[in-house]
């Protein structure tokens, strides 16, 4: 998991955020897609998500910003779900945006 600090790392937590935004927005609807018909595509698909969108956190100042996305599909479903945690709270996305600015 990589760990970016606000105050030296800057460009690199906008790119990340930006990164789950652009994500986010393609996956929130996934519960209506049609996942792959045979289980290697399905695990297939859920490794590729994985392997391009990994979890981060984002330590600025006190506090620590956890970024965990996952997909996972069953025979009929495609399930998207971001975790995003503050200090072990658990918030939405809104969280995150301002480290855009």
């Amino acid at each position: 998991m990589a760990s970016y600090n606000v105050k030296t790392q800057s460009a690199k937590v906008r790119k990340a955020v930006n990164n789950v935004l652009e994500y986010h927005e393609h996956y929130k609807n996934a519960y209506f897609w049609t996942p792959p018909s045979s289980a290697s595509g399905r695990r297939s698909l859920e490794k590729k998500f994985a392997d391009s969108n990994p979890s981060f956190e984002i330590i600025d100042g006190n506090n620590n910003i956890y970024v965990s996305p996952d997909l996972s599909c069953s025979a009929k479903n495609v399930y998207y779900h971001l975790t995003i945690k503050v200090n072990n709270a658990v918030k939405d996305v809104r969280a995150i945006k301002k480290y855009l600015k």
